[in-house]
C-alpha cells in the first residue's frame, strides 16, 4: 500500500499479517503523534513522540503471542508499515485504511532476560572459581610486594563512573552531559570517526527536562556500543565511564527508562 501521508494509527508486534496484536492510539495520544512538525523523518528525534510509542509498544508486549514465552520482552526496533486490516467496520481513527493513507508501528521484540544458573547446584561451581580465585591473589600480593590499601586503590580506578545523586537537579544534568562530551572525544580520536557521523548527531542531540536527558543518555550509550562493536573497536574509556553511570541509573527502576534498561 502506499502510504506518503503521516497517518499512524497504533502499535502492532511483527507476527503474520492474520495474527498480529495491536493497540491503536487513543483520540487524544493520535492528535499529539499527528500534531504540526511530527513527521516520518523525525518521529524518533522527537522524546515525547519516542515515549509515548515505546509506552504502546510496552502494552502491546503484555498480550502479543509472540512475547508468551519471553520473561522480560524488549524493544529490538520500530518501524512504520502501511496498515491492512479486515474490519468491516473500521475503527474511528482508522477510517482511511481502505485507501492506504494510515500506518502502524510495528515493533519488534527479544528476551532481555538474563538465563538462568545452570542445574540445581550450579553455585557450587562458581563457588570454586571463587575461592580459587581470592587463594591465588592472596599467593600474589606478597610475591609482588603491594599492601592492600595499592590494590584497593587501584580497584577504585577501574570502577565505572557513577552519576550524581538525581535529587540534586543541575549536578546531575552536568554529568550527564560531561560523559556524553567525554565520549564524544573518545570517538574523534578513532581512526572510523568518518563513519560515525550519525552517532554524533545522536549523541550531541538537545533535550530538556530531566526524563529527556536521560533517555539521550542511555540512547547514546546503546548506539555507541553496538556501533564500535559492528567496527571491531576495543571498549573505548567514555563507553566504560557511561555504563557505570547506566547501571546506577537503571538501578532506581524508572519507568521511562525500562525499554532502554533492558537493553543494556
Amino acid at each position: 500500500l502506499k502510504f506518503s501521508e503521516w497517518r499512524p494509527i497504533g502499535v502492532c508486534d511483527h507476527g503474520r499479517a492474520n495474527q498480529r496484536s495491536a493497540r491503536m492510539f487513543s483520540k487524544r495520544d493520535f492528535e499529539k503523534i499527528c500534531s504540526p512538525g511530527v513527521d516520518r523523518k523525525n518521529w524518533e528525534n522527537i522524546p515525547q513522540i519516542r515515549m509515548l510509542v515505546e509506552s504502546y509498544a510496552m502494552e502491546v508486549a503484555r498480550f502479543s503471542h509472540l512475547t508468551k514465552d519471553m520473561k522480560k520482552p524488549g524493544i529490538v526496533g520500530i518501524k512504520l508499515v502501511g496498515a491492512v486490516l479486515g474490519h468491516e467496520e473500521t475503527p474511528e481513527l482508522n477510517l482511511e485504511s481502505k485507501d492506504g493513507k494510515v500506518q502502524l508501528f510495528q515493533v519488534e521484540y527479544e528476551e532481555t532476560a538474563k538465563p538462568r544458573a545452570e542445574g540445581r547446584f550450579g553455585w557450587v561451581k562458581y563457588l570454586l572459581y571463587a575461592l580459587l580465585g581470592i587463594a591465588a591473589l592472596l599467593a600474589l600480593i606478597p610475591l609482588l610486594n603491594l599492601d592492600f590499601q595499592s590494590s584497593q586503590s587501584t580497584s577504585k580506578r577501574g570502577t565505572g563512573h557513577k552519576c550524581s545523586n538525581r535529587s540534586k537537579t543541575k549536578p546531575y544534568l552536568q554529568t550527564l552531559k560531561g560523559l556524553r562530551r567525554d565520549l564524544m572525544s573518545d570517538l574523534k580520536g578513532l581512526p572510523e570517526w568518518s563513519r560515525l557521523q550519525s552517532l554524533s548527531r545522536l549523541c550531541a542531540e538537545a533535550a530538556s527536562g530531566i526524563q529527556e536527558q536521560e533517555i539521550v543518555f542511555l540512547r547514546c550509550l546503546l548506539n555507541a556500543r553496538e556501533d564500535t562493536q559492528k567496527l571491531g573497536s576495543k571498549k573505548i574509556p567514555g563507553i566504560l565511564r557511561m555504563e557505570g553511570c547506566a547501571d546506577s541509573l537503571c538501578g532506581e527502576n524508572l519507568q521511562h527508562l525500562q525499554p532502554y534498561c533492558r537493553r543494556l
